[in-house]
């Protein structure tokens, strides 16, 4: 379906080797046997270190977020429908994020390399940060429809008109904390699918 938007677009281990010194001491003491011990424990100890030194730590890849389990069938859909669907409920959790302060909600959705995943919700921890949060849900969606703008092979590309409206900031204990700045805009949403799942690709703010 073609969306009846039109715009121009506008728009980011270290494996330490930790070195292991010993330092040996003779003494003179009471008996040949305790210098004869020492000695040979400090040669198994700088036995053991030098082994120990020449292991090669093997870096691990960072933990993959959980894909949340409360996602709708409908959204989960491989169509267009789907698509849409899914775009819906990424939202939805966007505005689960400013409405009770929970991070997390947004990434789980998105690639690896989804930036904008990540920077929607920053933008959303900033503002409910200490305890904050929203007193009502501030993104509602005018319109969520195919796009019509150029895209990767294998993407699907999704448009949504939005408006995020001046909404209420409280406190932990429900003391007025600030209001959400209004903004209207267009989100080109790229999506893909991973295996029998939809995942954000990129976020552009076109307008």
């Amino acid at each position: 379906m073609s969306s009846p938007i039109t715009r121009h677009a506008v728009g980011r281990y270290a494996v330490g080797l930790a070195a292991v010194a010993l330092v040996g001491a003779c003494s003179s003491g009471p008996s040949a046997a305790t210098a004869t011990s020492g000695a040979t424990a400090a040669t198994s100890a700088r036995s053991t270190a030098g082994a120990t030194a020449t292991v090669r730590p093997t870096a691990t890849a960072a933990a993959t977020p959980t894909y949340p389990s409360d996602v709708p069938a409908a959204a989960q859909a491989n169509t267009p429908a789907g698509a849409l669907a899914f775009t819906r409920y990424f939202f939805g959790r966007l505005n689960a994020a400013y409405a009770t302060g929970q991070t997390g909600l947004l990434r789980p959705l998105g690639t690896a390399k989804c930036a904008g995943c990540g920077t929607l919700e920053d933008e959303a921890a900033a503002v409910t940060s200490g305890g904050r949060h929203t007193v009502s849900e501030p993104m509602l969606l005018r319109e969520v429809t195919a796009s019509n703008e150029p895209h990767i092979e294998g993407q699907t590309p999704v448009d949504v008109l939005f408006r995020l409206r001046a909404t209420k900031i409280v406190d932990s204990a429900g003391a007025a904390a600030g209001t959400l700045a209004e903004k209207n805009g267009i989100y080109l949403v790229s999506l893909l699918r991973d295996g029998a799942v939809w995942r954000v690709s990129s976020i552009t703010l076109m307008q």
